[in-house]
């Protein structure tokens, strides 16, 4: 953690952005959902059904606050140790020119609720119209931080001309493929969407600092952690669930065999979405992810016209307009090679009895709620777990060796 934290420089809160223009009721709300976020032992599975259960977040903190709560005994005392936050504090954010959208809210993007695990709170710095685009939408372009000179450019083509059909193009702000795209969209006068995997105080790469002052004036900037949140491996993976999310489509330019990129096509085919591939040169390592997904049937991607046809046409998203079924678990449940020691293992102990949510992971592994789900991250990065369709964890027998070098080189 602190190598990276190092690496990572903290972005100035100079350009203030305007008062909350939310009602006092809207603030309450995001006040309380806010507490939520940051509640010790409370993970986003439970969290989310017990806002459903409730209706709101305010009305579950209403409601965990009676004499007689109407929970049981472990959520109650979990609920418990929610600390109050002020409407004051949120307006604080505000002034820092940073937005919340609460799990629930109006504003909330409703694409984000077919995910098993939606994130309760999001912070936002940038255009806020940008975030749900129903009327054009929005298309995710991800890849490999170490981008040939082919990536690059075919990443700028296509990311220009579908910002200049009128598509947001959504990314995870790393080095490389996400860099290029971003900026080629906002090149183009287009919008751009990048999914951080830190909080918004942290501009990582330092080398993207330039890009990250773009996209707060012309662009958006998207987290669901906590602002003084730095940059760590394992929060990379979260993030690109959020990415796939929110797009209709998912284009990989370029990404060797363990890939970040791979996690994000990954998640698309869970909820339904397009996945298009770049194909490239025959033995180079950025191709071998992209020509693993052309094999499996991922569309093929080699300019901007290719992924309109795709999103645009009569079979747009999943041929049968629903998510793709795909038991990941099956073959895979049997228990890691690996021994790991401590909360890591007991997170396999867990798993090896069966699949398991987040949340209770998140127990097992008795670590606080965002170190518990960095580790996750890593451990699903490294092949050692793999996320069904369903939202739950399992073991896989895959190779590890490959992912521990990309969990070196920080997962994109």
């Amino acid at each position: 953690m602190d190598t990276v934290a190092r690496g990572t420089e903290v972005l100035s809160h100079g350009d203030r952005g305007s008062d909350s223009r939310e009602t006092d009721t809207e603030l309450k709300e995001l006040a309380a959902a806010l507490a939520l976020a940051e509640a010790p032992g409370l993970g986003p599975v439970s969290l989310r059904e017990l806002i459903d259960e409730s209706g709101s977040a305010r009305e579950l903190l209403r409601r965990a606050r009676r004499s007689r709560p109407p929970f049981a005994p472990t959520v109650r005392r979990r609920l418990a140790g929610v600390r109050p936050v002020s409407v004051e504090q949120v307006r604080k954010l505000a002034h820092r020119g940073i937005r919340l959208l609460a799990y629930g809210s109006d504003g909330y993007p409703e694409r984000l609720n077919h995910l098993y695990d939606p994130p309760v709170l999001l912070y936002l710095r940038g255009s806020l119209d940008l975030v749900d685009r129903r009327s054009r939408g929005i298309v995710a372009i991800v890849g490999t931080r170490r981008a040939t000179p082919y990536g690059r450019r075919m990443a700028r083509e296509i990311a220009a001309g579908l910002a200049e059909a009128g598509w947001a193009v959504v990314s995870g702000m790393a080095r490389g493929i996400d860099g290029e795209a971003h900026a080629a969209a906002l090149d183009a006068g287009g919008a751009t969407i990048g999914v951080l995997g830190s909080g918004l105080n942290f501009a990582y790469p330092a080398a993207h600092r330039p890009l990250y002052r773009r996209m707060v004036r012309s662009g958006l900037l998207v987290s669901e952690f906590a602002p003084s949140t730095p940059p760590a491996p394992g929060l990379f993976p979260r993030r690109n669930r959020i990415i796939a999310a929110l797009a209709k489509a998912v284009v990989v330019v370029q990404a060797p065999a363990r890939s970040g990129a791979l996690i994000t096509a990954d998640h698309a085919l869970d909820l339904g979405r397009d996945v298009l591939a770049v194909p490239g040169p025959v033995g180079l390592e950025p191709s071998v992810g992209t020509h693993h997904l052309l094999r499996d049937g991922a569309a093929v991607a080699t300019c901007a016209a290719d992924v309109l046809d795709q999103v645009k046409g009569p079979y747009g998203g999943a041929v049968s307009g629903q998510p793709e079924s795909r038991s990941r678990g099956g073959e895979r449940e049997q228990e890691a090679e690996v021994r790991l020691r401590g909360s890591a293992g007991r997170v396999l102990e867990r798993l090896s009895t069966g699949p398991a949510n987040a949340d209770e992971l998140v127990r097992a592994s008795t670590r606080p709620v965002p170190e518990a789900l960095a580790m996750l991250g890593s451990l699903e990065l490294e092949g050692i777990l793999q996320r069904q369709g369903d939202g739950r964890y399992v073991l896989s027998s895959r190779d590890r060796h490959a992912g521990d070098r990309e969990l070196e080189r920080f997962p994109s």
